[in-house]
């Protein structure tokens, strides 16, 4: 395989919306909070509003915004399915009706290539998959695009602390993200860096893997191990 320790960028979308905050909403009656009146909580997933999928918060917002009057909505906490029903709220300020949700279709990050395959182009990033923030739970992957990144800093990790890469993306897509994994991520590049590329190596079968001296290939700043 191809040795890796080059950077890449992800944008991830997950299932569903996830719910991220609570607002109020100043109403003609006063201030209303229904979402949360109802039960919702942050890091639920929507999955159904109505029945209807929805899959982006524009999906969300357009439902809600149509809706005549109660709206039943289907999440997902813990792995669990529930449903709640509730009025939106009109706010005083345009018109609208809202649900006082903050909320979220993508999620984006940085991660280290492991390695790449040279004849196709598919890589790993290995280490841990893409987790909610909150709970550490794997997020059920929907579809997900690399792209290009230029990494400006680096936050050491200490026990307890996971250390992370800071940078900032620097093209629309440079491959196709296929799975989410409890080891890491893996997809395609569409654009392989062989310019970048270190070294290749030889891939040990499991029962050859022997304790001893590691060498780790990573980048700390610019875009090349």
């Amino acid at each position: 395989v191809c040795v890796g320790g080059m950077p890449f960028g992800v944008k991830f979308y997950s299932r569903g919306i996830l719910i991220v905050g609570f607002t109020e909403i100043e109403t003609a009656n006063g201030i209303e909070t229904p979402a949360q009146d109802a039960g919702l909580q942050i890091n639920d997933i929507i999955t159904h509003v109505n029945g209807n999928n929805v899959e982006t918060a524009g999906d969300f917002i357009g439902i809600v915004e149509n809706a005549a009057d109660t709206i039943d909505v289907t999440y997902l906490r813990g792995g669990d399915e529930n449903t709640v029903s509730f009025v939106p709220s009109v706010a005083k300020e345009d018109g609208k009706r809202k649900t006082g949700m903050w909320i979220r279709d993508t999620t984006a990050g940085i991660g280290t290539v492991t390695y790449i395959l040279p004849d196709t182009g598919e890589f790993a990033g290995l280490g841990h998959g893409i987790c909610d923030m909150e709970s550490g739970e794997l997020l059920e992957m929907k579809r997900g695009t690399v792209v290009d990144v230029m990494i400006s800093g680096v936050n050491k990790g200490i026990s307890g602390t996971p250390g992370e890469l800071k940078g900032y993306f620097t093209s629309d897509k440079s491959g196709a993200l296929l799975g989410n994994t409890p080891c890491g991520v893996y997809g395609v590049l569409s654009n392989v860096p062989w310019d970048k590329i270190p070294e290749t190596a030889e891939v040990a079968e499991q029962g050859e893997i022997r304790s001893g001296e590691a060498y780790i290939w990573c980048t700390l700043d610019g875009n090349s191990p």
